[in-house]
């Protein structure tokens, strides 16, 4: 049966300019279980409110209430109805904003109301400007370069964002400086695999707080190590982050301590800085290819293009081993995996983060997954072509890049090379295996040329009816 599904926004922004949008669509049923009200991240109010006038006409008001209107907010209604979908999008305080794009439309409309009241308001540009200052006076920007081998190897302009160059080789250290300054405990308490937790540590230090850090068995040593030297309490626990993550959150019920998430508002505004840096260095890039870890560095660098409201597409990326987000967008849901077993430990995650995807969802164009090997490549790469020390996660932007050469030739791409803590041994091995590769390439090459000089020889040898054992003539000399 056909009915008309209104849709009406009521906002107390005097510069609103937008209109009503009224969609007709098929409709299933009336929604029955919606939720009143819900506070979204402590700093935005919304109240969804719902009246059936009949059973053959629904009309739906959506009514948002904000304390305040911040500038350049979007906000998005996305309703999918007997596999159609009807989309209704309005813009406040004269944002000049792209032309809204749906990738993942819910898959039914109570999914639609649940992600609209859990999604996390995106900093703004006077927000994001205020953690850079904060953040500029304990570090210096981080440079971009583009390296002329990499570029002709992705046969592209590529720019490499060089977080690998922060204090901590990572850059989780944003977010960690815009976090500490934000709250007043004065012991905290963290999971890692080893750069948000050094971040913690390193924050720590600079405001006069205490840190304890969890980390699971078999973490990168060389990290376990600088989380130490930077004043922290370390301690193992779990057989990968997940497991470490629970156990820090009951850690912090049982002792009263201050939980640091690696997913937070005020993470994504510090981090938020490195997009700024980017997008003012090099403002025409046509793509930015961004790690999904728990989502922050993701968010950010989304956060930073809209509040500059550029054109810019982000693309994200996963290892093979890890495809938690790769399967969450594609489904356009959250799918929790089993394990997450790559080396990129930066990228090693089994739950994806509610807040992050619904985001991811919203604003990224697609997500990559790359293998080991093309990882260890473009580890192996980035030493060759840019004499870099990148870790695992931080590579998986380049692999993803390398692995759509084709579909990107031509064009101004930003690859964020994450961070650079990687242990001496696996990249030792890295190196190794690569040059074996070289190595067993060659010997191929020349086994192959020397049955080839063979074969002409024993040939001629036959031709002149001369019986003698085949051989080669090698620089002169008969073998």
């Amino acid at each position: 049966m056909k009915h008309s599904l209104e849709i009406r926004r009521d906002y107390t922004c005097p510069a609103w300019d937008g209109e009503d949008i009224v969609q007709t669509t098929n409709w299933w049923s009336a929604p029955t279980l919606l939720p009143g009200s819900e506070n979204c991240s402590g700093t935005l109010s919304r109240r969804l409110q719902v009246r059936v006038l009949s059973g053959v006409l629904d009309r739906i008001w959506f009514q948002l209430n904000w304390p305040v209107i911040y500038g350049n907010l979007e906000v998005e209604f996305l309703i999918r109805c007997g596999g159609r979908s009807s989309v209704g999008r309005a813009l406040d305080c004269g944002s000049s904003r792209r032309g809204f794009k749906s990738h993942r439309p819910p898959q039914s409309f109570q999914h639609f109301v649940t992600s609209w009241f859990r999604f996390m308001r995106l900093p703004t540009l006077a927000e994001i400007n205020e953690s850079a200052s904060l953040i500029g006076r304990h570090m210096q920007p981080t440079p971009q370069y583009r390296w002329p081998l990499l570029c002709q190897r992705c046969e592209t302009d590529v720019w490499v964002k060089h977080e690998n160059m922060s204090p901590i080789g990572s850059f989780k250290v944003r977010g960690g400086i815009s976090y500490m300054s934000q709250i007043p405990d004065s012991h905290v308490i963290t999971a890692t695999r080893g750069n948000h937790g050094q971040s913690v540590a390193f924050a720590a230090q600079l405001f006069g707080k205490r840190a304890t850090v969890i980390v699971p068995h078999n973490n990168s040593q060389s990290k376990n190590s600088s989380m130490r030297a930077l004043g922290v309490n370390l301690s193992e626990f779990g057989r990968d982050f997940s497991e470490a993550h629970d156990y820090a959150h009951r850690q912090a019920a049982k002792l009263g301590l201050h939980f640091v998430p690696s997913f937070d508002r005020k993470l994504v505004v510090g981090v938020a800085s490195m997009g700024m840096e980017l997008f003012a260095a090099v403002p025409n890039l046509d793509a930015v290819y961004v790690p999904i870890g728990l989502g922050s560095e993701i968010c950010a660098v989304i956060a930073a293009r809209e509040a500059l409201g550029l054109n810019t597409e982000v693309i994200g990326a996963v290892a093979a081993n890890a495809p938690a987000y790769f399967q969450s967008f594609n489904q356009g849901r959250t799918v929790e995996t089993e394990s997450a077993n790559t080396f990129a430990d930066g990228v090693a995650v089994r739950i994806p983060n509610a807040e992050a995807l619904d985001i991811i969802l919203r604003d990224v164009s697609r997500v990559v997954k790359v293998s080991e090997t093309e990882i260890e490549c473009a580890i192996h790469h980035y030493f060759d072509d840019a004499h870099q020390l990148i870790e695992g996660a931080g590579a998986v932007t380049l692999a993803a890049l390398l692995q759509e050469k084709s579909r990107m030739k031509g064009k101004q791409v930003a690859v964020i090379a994450s961070g650079g803590n990687i242990d001496k041994d696996l990249f030792r091995q890295i190196l190794l295996k690569n040059a074996w590769h070289g190595v067993k390439k060659i010997s191929h090459i020349l086994t192959a040329s020397l049955f080839r000089w063979q074969k002409i020889h024993v040939e001629d040898a036959a031709s002149q009816d001369v019986k003698r054992t085949p051989s080669i003539l090698w620089n002169g000399v008969r073998w």
